[in-house]
């Protein structure tokens, strides 16, 4: 029996039932269903309106508030689009925006949570068990009934996005979320490695995660990245002063089982400290990244010196196969020795390479020792000193088509070219050549005043080389970090 032999009436009460996008998707079937479900079409657009973003900061006890509201009525959570955590909001029931944990100690006579908040929150958390197996560790839902005790708004969050199906976007401030979000996240990133366990699990929808950290120093932990990546749906991951020198080898049993494989497209790292071996753990467990931007913090944030050659060889390693751009960026200029002193890389290993960012010193040979080497910049010099750029010390011979794979499009390189280098790449960039058929545009920097010359302008050549800066992706962060 199909729903077109039911009167009108019942017709409306089976829509009642459904979520907004199933109730369109019956509306839509035929006239006479639209015209049942109208009212519940456009009680559903309220409400969209109403609560598809939720923002914390500065709106005092919102976040508790609206997980009551959707505890009551748990039909709300479908409409909630996008979830902001700033640093600004409230961690804690009873005291200002942005309180750490042991300035809430300082003031036990705060407020405390209503008691018909608390119970409803444990009782929330009690329900979670289920899904998440016990641990050596603290079981997740202790946590998280530890932290409604204290009235921490984390915990909160750790429960409503249980109840949030149709989430898209979370975006966070790493401010006191090291309690109950984080382990949380850990046991999801888990449980989407578990078949039983995955359809129970939330975040069944989320595109885009952002991560920042709430200080203009120090870093939030890089293991955000690699278990948010986790999440099947997860599209574009971004953080901002992502870091952790604190690197160990993480055997991923240790954490109960084994962490599924990444569908994350984009990773999007502003003023970040990442250590090599981070970097690998992060990429390894990504199927098949197909954009990767990182620009370095320096020592404000990490402790850890940023090592281009060797994380553009873990791309290669990891990624080789399906990423297609790739930009990287040291305003810093603190390169590890170590890394400076390496032979040449090479992107012949990436098979779909289309756009390459990134400064000079990142990709040519070093020997540790670049005070010899004369660039663009040091022209007149010469000339005054009556130096012979002839006799100047030189390194091996240097191709840098030889190093670019067949598939690149777009070149980008800053920073000042090494004098002998520059009429040979001139000459072998400025036209067509075999070894790079597909080369449409060059772009390279003559040294640290900033000139640029183009070799090959193209008409969308300027979008791509500035997209770190107008990557959508950075409004993501927009409010989020130090501010």
């Amino acid at each position: 029996m199909t729903t077109s032999c039911l009167p009108p009436e019942l017709k409306l009460m089976i829509a009642e039932y459904l979520d907004p996008i199933s109730s369109l998707q019956y509306a839509i079937t035929c006239k006479e269903n639209h015209s049942a479900c109208n009212s519940i079409l456009q009680k559903h657009k309220r409400l969209s309106a109403e609560n598809q973003k939720l923002e914390a900061g500065g709106a005092g006890t919102l976040l508790f508030d609206k997980l009551k509201e959707i505890l009551d009525d748990p039909r709300i959570g479908w409409y909630v689009r996008e979830l902001d955590l700033p640093s600004g909001r409230l961690t804690y029931w009873g005291h200002g925006g942005g309180t750490m944990y042991w300035q809430a100690e300082e003031n036990p006579n705060a407020p405390k949570m209503p008691a018909e908040y608390r119970e409803a929150f444990l009782d929330a958390a009690q329900q979670l068990r289920s899904i998440y197996p016990r641990t050596e560790e603290q079981h997740v839902v202790d946590i998280i009934q530890a932290g409604i005790e204290l009235g921490a708004d984390d915990a909160v969050v750790a429960i409503m996005v249980h109840y949030l199906p149709m989430l898209k976007v979370l975006k966070i401030t790493d401010l006191e979320v090291e309690r109950c979000l984080y382990p949380l996240v850990k046991e999801v990133a888990l449980g989407y490695g578990d078949p039983v366990r995955a359809p129970y699990m939330p975040f069944q929808r989320l595109e885009h995660a952002a991560v920042a950290h709430w200080d203009s120093e120090g870093d939030c932990d890089w293991t955000w990245a690699r278990f948010l990546n986790c999440i099947p749906s997860l599209r574009a991951m971004v953080a901002m002063a992502m870091g952790g020198g604190d690197y160990r080898e993480i055997t991923w049993e240790e954490y109960g089982g084994e962490l599924p494989k990444s569908n994350t497209k984009e990773l999007f790292f502003l003023h970040s400290g990442l250590s090599v071996r981070a970097f690998q753990e992060i990429l390894k467990g990504i199927d098949a990244l197909e954009r990767f931007s990182y620009e370095a913090g320096g020592a404000t944030v990490s402790d850890e010196y940023f090592e281009p050659k060797r994380v553009i060889q873990a791309l290669e390693k990891h990624q080789g196969h399906a990423l297609e751009y790739l930009e990287l960026e040291d305003h810093m200029d603190e390169f590890k020795e170590e890394d400076d002193s390496m032979r040449a890389v090479s992107f012949r290993g990436f098979k779909r390479l289309q756009s390459l960012t990134c400064s000079w010193d990142m990709i040519y040979p070093g020997d540790g020792s670049s005070e010899d080497e004369t660039s663009c910049d040091d022209e007149d010099d010469l000339h005054e000193n009556g130096r012979d750029e002839e006799n100047q010390p030189s390194k091996q011979t240097f191709k840098i088509e030889e190093i670019l794979p067949e598939s690149i499009e777009t070149l980008s390189i800053s920073g000042s070219l090494p004098r002998k280098e520059w009429d040979r790449v001139r000459d072998h960039l400025c036209v067509p050549n075999d070894a790079l058929p597909n080369l449409r545009s060059v772009r390279l920097g003559l040294g640290m005043g900033g000139k640029v010359i183009e070799l090959r302008p193209r008409k969308d050549a300027e979008s791509r080389y500035q997209s770190m800066w107008k990557n959508p992706l950075r409004s993501l962060l927009r409010g989020h970090g130090y501010t």
